[in-house]
């Protein structure tokens, strides 16, 4: 097995021999985002880089050359160890990585919905299994971001999807999934490597961190084109997307008129992923009517979402035994 420490930009900054690792915990699920968790010595080899810390990467049993990717979540240090836990990145790209304004196509395969989302990442599709070519299904996606249209996939085909990593060098040189049929039942796989009990002192959480945001708003009343009277129907809500911001005018941030989205460049550079893409968001204030107040309060959200949450826990009592 090999274990890689990789930065924000997924260059490899170490790789913990086998007698370093104090526990592994490697949780793979169908239908569900990946997630490793565990622990190493604590030593300063790794503490000096642990803020560092982005992403792990874990080979595969099957093929070295294969790899799991996962999104470090939680960063955990206590007297003697060096906790961690982490999110399979393939899901944590569609969480953030963008959204499907609008599309409803018909009777298309697992494959050709899949494509509706992948094809704006940075993951391909690789292995297709046959029998997904002979399943067909509408689907319907209205503003959601790419990892809820995902999990509208999964709900509406018989589709399994196992995202790898290729790792050449230094680099992460391919990301790819491959597509199997779903079988049924659990098919949930848990590797485990060492043993040992892990108390929380500081932990630093990435989870819920995004960097852009779209705002939407109330829907508009529609009206009767004959008698202008309020017909009780409402329109599609409202964005701010003809609305414009410009720091050189005094305003917090940088939007031009006809991005649906509003960014802080800051975050991104610290938090977002490694082609500089930002995390994009959805966030809804149902009661507001105003475009230019939308922007503003989607603004005010972002400033709280867009950097992680630190917390700290009363360590327990040492004990010299």
């Amino acid at each position: 097995m090999k274990f890689y420490l990789l930065d924000k930009n997924e260059n490899i900054i170490d790789n913990p021999p086998s007698e370093d690792i104090l526990e592994l915990f490697q949780d793979i699920q169908s239908h569900k985002a990946d997630a490793v968790s565990g622990s190493l010595v604590l030593d300063e080899r790794y503490t000096k880089d642990l803020d560092n810390v982005r992403y792990f990467a874990i080979s595969d049993r099957n093929s070295e050359h294969n790899f799991w990717l996962y999104r470090k979540t939680i960063a955990q240090v206590q007297n003697k160890e060096i906790v961690f836990n982490g999110t399979g990145a393939f899901y944590d790209d569609l969480k953030g990585y963008g959204y499907i304004k609008e599309k409803r196509p018909n009777n298309i395969t697992s494959v050709q919905a899949l494509h509706l989302i992948l094809d704006n990442t940075r993951w391909n599709i690789d292995y297709v299994d046959d029998r997904l070519n002979n399943e067909y299904h509408d689907a319907d996606f209205y503003y959601l971001p790419y990892l809820d249209c995902f999990s509208k996939i999964l709900e509406t085909w018989q589709v399994d999807v196992v995202p790898f990593v290729n790792i050449e060098g230094n680099k992460i040189t391919r990301r790819y999934v491959n597509l199997y049929y779903q079988q049924g039942g659990n098919n949930g796989r848990r590797f485990v490597y060492g043993s040992n009990a892990l108390t929380v002192e500081k932990q630093t959480n990435d989870t819920d961190v995004y960097t852009a945001l779209v705002g939407r708003g109330a829907g508009v009343e529609e009206t009767n084109e004959d008698t202008g009277e309020l017909t009780g129907g409402y329109s599609r809500k409202i964005n701010f997307a003809n609305e414009s911001w410009s720091k050189s005018a005094g305003d917090p941030a940088d939007k031009p008129a006809g991005q649906e989205y509003i960014e802080w460049p800051q975050a991104t550079a610290l938090y977002g992923y490694s082609d500089g893409a930002p995390r994009i968001g959805i966030v809804e204030f149902d009661n507001e009517k105003d475009t230019a107040n939308l922007l503003r309060e989607t603004w005010q959200h972002l400033l709280q979402v867009g950097v992680p949450q630190v917390q700290f826990k009363q360590p327990s009592a040492m004990s010299d035994s």
